[in-house]
């Protein structure tokens, strides 16, 4: 039911965007003012340049508790606007407007319109005043195009019209946030934690029932790409973590609008870092689910290990019954394996990229932190879902 509840959502948003091009008939070449209106803060550009991940199908002799003997038969890549120049932006609005125009420019010419149509939101978020818009443009100069949007009300531009912030969506995202999973007190507050990036001026911590991405495959891959916002409000909840935050991240599961109020209960966990001008810098590291795929003629198991683009962790404040809580949340969860163990398995088919000699050791360090503070009092600062960054973040004046 739920597959098929998605299948529709996506035909009426394809036939969304189809009316909308037909009703606009706009003229690309036509160059425009790089600022026909602007309202800071209400919409955000957030973006970064596509990437080729890698998911790898194994052979396994029999043997599946030990994966020393594992064999890849063969290596595919995937990515999520199909070509790895591409620029893949994301606008989160909390404007009044239900559609953006994106514009794009080349160095320092003038912009201009980047579709014939009107771009409708992916994900309405109405409980919270939030849409989430994505563009995938595969014609812009890696390195020299410059994006921005303009938040529209039913194809209508004004003066009025909020305007995003200007972005260059170009680089490889590198994956050097570690997260820890800290203290979970009885009351069901969650604490996390993570490595901090100097060049953040944001990040965007969203948290996804783990349950449903092993439901949906394109979900999983969804959440393995550097999208800021990766999922379905359905499937997940994210908010604006703050430098400084990284390490005094406090969520109540009312929160969590998921949360079925059951334990244990598994998650996974994603962390994206915005530079100033939007674009997605840095990432957490990948866990990766083992699916099985059926046997081969040997009578080997095969499977396949796809990429989820953050850290699953399973969470149990009451492991021996009611009453007795444990502290610290486990990264232990059915069918993962971490990146670190994937790494090590398939060695040199991992493209530098994507590999870290850090993590591990990064991973360590934070979590012998996080059980040091096992026992003591949480950390002060909470973070409340759904608050948007502070005015101006990503809104540098455009030239």
């Amino acid at each position: 039911m739920r597959q098929s509840s998605l299948i529709r959502a996506a035909q009426q948003a394809v036939l969304a965007v189809l009316a909308v091009g037909f009703m606009s008939g706009c003229d690309k070449s036509n160059p425009i003012d790089p600022s026909p209106g602007n309202a800071p803060g209400s919409t955000q550009l957030l973006g970064f340049q596509d990437e080729a991940l890698p998911f790898f199908n194994m052979r396994d002799p029999g043997t599946p508790d030990d994966t020393i003997d594992d064999r890849i038969v063969s290596t595919e890549t995937f990515t999520f606007g199909g070509d790895t120049t591409a620029a893949i932006l994301q606008a989160i609005d909390r404007s009044n407007a239900n559609l953006v125009r994106p514009y794009r420019r080349e160095g320092t010419g003038p912009y201009r319109r980047v579709l014939d149509y009107d771009v409708p939101a992916s994900d309405r978020q109405i409980g919270r005043n939030t849409d989430l818009f994505v563009l995938r443009d595969a014609e812009g100069v890696v390195g020299t195009s410059e994006y921005f949007a303009t938040a529209l009300l039913n194809g209508i531009e004004t003066t009025a019209s909020p305007t995003t912030n200007s972005i260059k969506p170009w680089g490889r995202t590198q994956t050097s946030l570690v997260l820890s999973v800290g203290d979970l007190q009885r009351d069901s507050v969650l604490s996390l934690s993570f490595t901090p990036d100097p060049r953040a001026a944001a990040y965007i911590l969203e948290i996804a029932d783990f349950d449903d991405i092993t439901i949906e495959r394109e979900l999983g891959f969804a959440a393995a790409t550097p999208m800021p916002v990766a999922l379905p409000h359905q499937f997940s909840q994210w908010g604006f973590v703050l430098p400084g935050q990284e390490s005094s991240i406090r969520i109540p599961f009312n929160n969590v609008p998921f949360i079925k109020g059951q334990f244990p209960i598994t998650l996974l966990c994603r962390v994206i870092a915005l530079d100033a001008t939007g674009h997605v810098i840095g990432r957490a590291d990948t866990d990766f689910i083992k699916r099985a795929t059926g046997r081969d003629d040997a009578g080997n198991n095969l499977y396949e290990l796809d990429p989820l683009g953050g850290w699953v962790i399973t969470l149990d404040p009451y492991p021996r019954g009611y009453g007795r809580p444990q502290a610290i949340g486990t990264r232990a969860a059915a069918g993962v394996l971490t990146g670190d163990q994937v790494r090590n398995m398939v060695g040199s088919q991992i493209t530098a990229g994507q590999s870290s000699t850090t993590v591990a050791a990064q991973r360590s360090s934070i979590e012998r932190a996080a059980l040091a503070r096992t026992g003591n009092p949480l950390p002060t600062a909470t973070i409340g879902f759904g608050q948007t960054a502070p005015k101006g973040t990503f809104n540098p004046a455009r030239q």
